[in-house]
């Protein structure tokens, strides 16, 4: 079986291609692919939907890790910053409890 972030990454980066430069499309791209974890995870009232869903979110985070970095490896800047905005926003949505802080 093949690595769930490296698909993920194929997906957003298929997603990302006819986006072009287009902030408003490339958003579009980014928000339909997260849209497609929510199906994936199956119905809300299954007792592992939070499970999986959380799971399924944290790859997603990874692979526009990765998309991030392609992104700039090939120049396109636009796809870089709204992706970082995606990351940006994911790391705020996430549980208190899931956040690392820093303690000096």
């Amino acid at each position: 079986m093949r690595d769930p972030i490296a698909s993920m990454y194929d997906k957003i980066i298929l997603a990302l291609d006819p986006a072009g430069r287009d902030r408003t499309r490339i958003d579009r791209a980014l928000n339909l692919v997260k849209a497609d974890l929510l199906k994936q995870a199956g119905h809300k009232q299954t007792e592992w939907f939070e499970e999986y869903y959380a799971y399924l979110l944290e790859v997603y985070k990874q692979a526009l890790d990765l998309a991030l970095v392609h992104a700039v490896s090939k120049e396109e800047y636009e796809w870089a910053g709204r992706i970082k905005k995606q990351i940006d926003r994911l790391i705020a949505e996430e549980p208190a409890e899931n956040k690392v802080t820093k303690v000096f």
